[in-house]
C-alpha cells in the first residue's frame, strides 16, 4: 500500500480507499498504475459479476483508448509523450 485517496464510485458515493501501485504489462511495456481497494459493497458486487479489477482513468495518462463495444474490447495506443502525475 502506498497511501490512501478519496475516490468517487458509480453510485455517487465518495469513499477513502487504500491505494496500491501495481506494475501492469501492456504490449508497449510495463506501466506503474494505481489501484484502490474497492469498498466492501462494491467488492461483493464485482465478485458476483466475476469482475476482478477496474482500470481507472489513469490509463488515459499513458494511452489513447478506443472501446469496441460489439467485440467487448478496449484498444490502447501508447501516447508518444505520456503524462506523469504523482498521486498525493
Amino acid at each position: 500500500m502506498i497511501g490512501q485517496a478519496r475516490d468517487i464510485f458509480a453510485n455517487g458515493a465518495i469513499e477513502t480507499v487504500q491505494v496500491y501501485r501495481v506494475p501492469v504489462t501492456f504490449d508497449s511495456g510495463i506501466v506503474d498504475m494505481h489501484f484502490g481497494a474497492a469498498p466492501a459493497v462494491l467488492a461483493q458486487a464485482m465478485e458476483l459479476a466475476n469482475i476482478e479489477a477496474v482500470i481507472g482513468s489513469e490509463v488515459l495518462q499513458h494511452f489513447d483508448m478506443d472501446m469496441v463495444l460489439g467485440e467487448g474490447e478496449i484498444l490502447l495506443d501508447p501516447l508518444s509523450n505520456p503524462l506523469h502525475i504523482p498521486l498525493h
